[in-house]
């Protein structure tokens, strides 16, 4: 309700997440960190070997993580329990950078 204009794909986990990506390519990919059959860190490798420039929101409990910090993959990360308010906006961070023109 927030987003109208977008659209949402939701996949049960990493693989069919990747799947969608591929067949939808969307600009801003959320994802949570712990899903079955591909973790959300792998998902967004892969995503981002695709198509570099999309954004990546990662979801989890703890976004001080050693490896998340310093993954090139991960655009923004959002802690668990989610607030709303920063999800907002990191939402619309993401869409003011895929709106952005390319320099």
């Amino acid at each position: 309700m927030k987003f109208p204009d977008m659209e949402l794909y939701l996949a049960g986990n990493g693989k069919i997440g990747l799947d969608l990506f591929r067949e939808h390519m969307p600009q801003i990919v959320m994802t949570d960190i712990k899903m079955p059959i591909m973790d959300g860190v792998t998902m967004a490798g892969e995503i981002k070997a695709l198509c570099p420039e999309t954004k990546i929101v990662i979801v989890a409990a703890n976004c001080d993580a050693d490896y998340l910090l310093n993954d090139k993959e991960i655009d923004y990360c959002v802690v668990k329990p989610i607030d709303y308010k920063i999800l907002f906006a990191v939402i619309e961070k993401c869409v003011a950078d895929v709106a952005a023109p390319l320099d």
